[in-house]
C-alpha cells in the first residue's frame, strides 16, 4: 500500500479502484439470438430451432439491456394467429421497456424479408417505450387497421 504524508491512501488508488467498477459497470448485459429457420412456431425458446417469432419473445422476456437478433436471407411468412389478439394474425410483438434496446439485424433490404402474408394485420406491434432498431429488412403486406394507431 501507498501513503501519502498524511498517512491517507494516494489517490491514485482510489481512482483506479473507481475507474475499475466504472468499467464493469458499463458492461451492459446483451443477450444475442440468432434465427435459423423461417418456419413459423409458437415456442417462445430460441434454442436448437429458433424462429423469428421465437426470438423476439424470447429477447421480449431477457432482462438484459440490450437484445440483438440476427434474421439471415429468407422470407419470413408471419402466418399464426396472435395469442394477444385471435381476430389478428401474424403480427409479432415487439414489447421493449424503457431503457432497453432491442437490434433486429437482417442480410439485407430484399434479402431478408418479413412478409405479414394474406393476414390482413400490420407486420409488427411495437411498444413498451425502449429503443427499437431494425436494419437490413424488408417489411411487406402489413395492414394498418384504421381505428389503430399507425404501428409497423
Amino acid at each position: 500500500m501507498v501513503f501519502d504524508r498524511g498517512g491517507n491512501l494516494r489517490r491514485a488508488l482510489g481512482v483506479s479502484w473507481l475507474a475499475g467498477l466504472l468499467a464493469i459497470a458499463s458492461q451492459a448485459s446483451a443477450a444475442e439470438f440468432t434465427v435459423n429457420t423461417t418456419a413459423e412456431s409458437t415456442s417462445s425458446e430460441c434454442a436448437a430451432t429458433c424462429t423469428l417469432r421465437g426470438a423476439i419473445t424470447a429477447a421480449n422476456a431477457s432482462i438484459d439491456t440490450s437484445s440483438t437478433i440476427t434474421v439471415p436471407a429468407g422470407i419470413y411468412e408471419l402466418s399464426l394467429a396472435d395469442e394477444a389478439d385471435p381476430t389478428h394474425t401474424g403480427e409479432l410483438r415487439i414489447e421493449t421497456p424503457p431503457g432497453r434496446t432491442l437490434t433486429i439485424v437482417g442480410a439485407g433490404m430484399g434479402a431478408t424479408v418479413i412478409d405479414a402474408g394474406p393476414s390482413h394485420d400490420r407486420a409488427l406491434h411495437i411498444s413498451g417505450g425502449g429503443s427499437d432498431v431494425l436494419e437490413g429488412l424488408t417489411i411487406e403486406k402489413g395492414f394498418q387497421h384504421e381505428d389503430e394507431a399507425f404501428n409497423p
